[in-house]
């Protein structure tokens, strides 16, 4: 876990009776340093969505305008832009096939980490976390699997309830 110690100072804290306190002491706390990133496509992902025939359908039912199904991205007007930009996000987050699956455990149980979405456009899905992508290729988004789930992965050869259960590929 990336874990760091911060100093904090200068805070306005609550007590419990609800009292509004200012707080001159350096409070030192540990906090969790996760990777960040943005869900936004870049062009290239546009174009994989796009071609990816299972995803294909659903975007087209999603645009009105089927000129943007086909059309060269350099020649849409910003707001064609925008309207194919939001269609094509939310195509690969309703309609994606899961591509991998991995199982973690923390202190709530075992959870499922999903991969997914096509060749050239993949995201991470785990329950109680933030969608993380999007990825151009499914080693980047393994190796953000590996770097924020990584210690919590149940390993095949680990002994334990979970060891029944395996990562698993989806063609």
């Amino acid at each position: 876990m990336n874990e760091r110690q911060v100093q904090l100072t200068g805070l306005t804290v609550t007590s419990a009776d609800g009292i509004w306190k200012n707080c001159d002491e350096a409070l030192w706390v540990s906090v969790v340093l996760r990777k960040v990133t943005s869900m936004k496509l870049t062009t290239t992902q546009i174009v994989a969505i796009r071609n990816a025939d299972l995803l294909r359908v659903h975007l087209a039912e999603d645009l009105q305008d089927q000129y943007l199904l086909n059309a060269s991205l350099e020649t849409l007007s910003s707001n064609q832009f925008g309207t194919l930009y939001d269609a094509a996000f939310g195509t690969l987050l309703n309609y994606s096939p899961m591509v991998e699956e991995f199982l973690a455990e923390q202190g709530k149980g075992v959870y499922p980490i999903h991969i997914m979405g096509v060749p050239g456009a993949y995201y991470v899905s785990a329950i109680e976390f933030d969608n993380e992508g999007v990825f151009d290729s499914l080693k980047d988004a393994r190796s953000c699997v590996e770097f924020n789930h990584g210690e919590f992965l149940i390993q095949p050869d680990s002994h334990s309830e979970a060891d029944q259960l395996e990562i698993k590929v989806y063609k």
